[in-house]
């Protein structure tokens, strides 16, 4: 797609996630579940993010504790049961994430479809601009509520959402 061309407007959406990692996973099953239309976008060809067979970080089984114990019901669905971090591709179970997504009928999936920019309006993001990291086709996602997963907050940033980051 050349720059001059008009990217592709994807709207009529309830809630666009940004990120395919376990919050955006379980954001965007959660509200399916709920009846809203979901977009979930995420940059790589995996769901999981840093639970994915690319990164193997491990869950440990630390997702349903403390005061709020049923939060974390969603994401024992998909979550990894591997024995170590890193453990083996196998143990992450990409597929079976992706298939879980997938089975929700209020959800369109967006993998390799990188976001990179906002329209906002008086505090209010309007649309996220995306790309397609395969073809470089671009898309402008339009919803009522957007959700920044990608576990660097890029869209709550380039928003003009607060924003901050400690030094490591």
């Amino acid at each position: 797609m050349g720059l001059s061309e008009t990217p592709t407007v994807k709207d009529g959406y309830d809630l666009v996630v940004i990120g395919g990692g376990y919050s955006g996973m379980g954001a965007a099953i959660s509200a399916a579940r709920m009846g809203c239309k979901v977009a979930l976008i995420q940059d790589r060809p995996v769901l999981g993010g840093n639970g994915s067979s690319e990164v193997r970080v491990w869950a440990m089984g630390l997702i349903r504790r403390g005061r709020f114990p049923r939060v974390g019901e969603i994401i024992e669905e998909f979550c990894d049961h591997a024995k170590k971090s890193p453990g083996t591709f196998e143990e992450f179970g990409d597929a079976k994430k992706e298939e879980i997504v997938r089975a929700e009928k209020n959800i369109d999936l967006f993998l390799n479809h990188h976001a990179f920019n906002v329209e906002a309006k008086a505090g209010n993001i309007q649309a996220v601009a995306v790309f397609d990291t395969r073809t470089s086709e671009q898309k402008i996602f339009k919803g009522k509520f957007f959700a920044d997963c990608t576990g660097h907050g890029t869209i709550g940033y380039v928003s003009g959402a607060d924003w901050d980051m400690t030094p490591s």
